[in-house]
């Protein structure tokens, strides 16, 4: 019952849940890295209510260094961004009233797929 729609950002602002994967995580903070790079990384994330993130277990790292330092590594030049996701944005008024998502997703689900 799911539909799929080519990119664009109008589909992206319409869809209950954007799907990308991760140029790298972090295990230390529960982290994924995307990369500006790649094709409706950073909309698909930012847009719909919920970011389902698909991550391959080669590209976890112990730390946030641990991902610059392979990424630095690659021969290539950075990207012209890397956006470090933790999870749903949060922010709170001057009276102290939490609201999440503020600036993207109310969610985040990461699958880790080995091998």
């Amino acid at each position: 019952g799911a539909t799929v729609e080519p990119f664009t950002v109008e589909a992206a602002a319409r869809a209950a849940l954007g799907v990308t994967g991760a140029a790298a995580a972090v295990a230390a903070t529960g982290s994924i890295v995307l990369d500006s790079r790649r094709a409706g990384g950073r909309t698909a994330s930012l847009l719909p209510p919920v970011h389902l993130c698909v991550v391959r277990a080669t590209a976890l790292h112990p730390t946030p260094a641990d991902v610059l330092r392979r990424l630095g590594d690659g021969g290539g030049t950075l990207p012209p961004s890397l956006v470090v996701v933790t999870g749903p944005s949060r922010t709170g008024d001057i009276e102290q009233l939490l609201t999440l998502g503020a600036h993207g997703p109310t969610a985040l689900h990461v699958v880790l797929v080995v091998g």
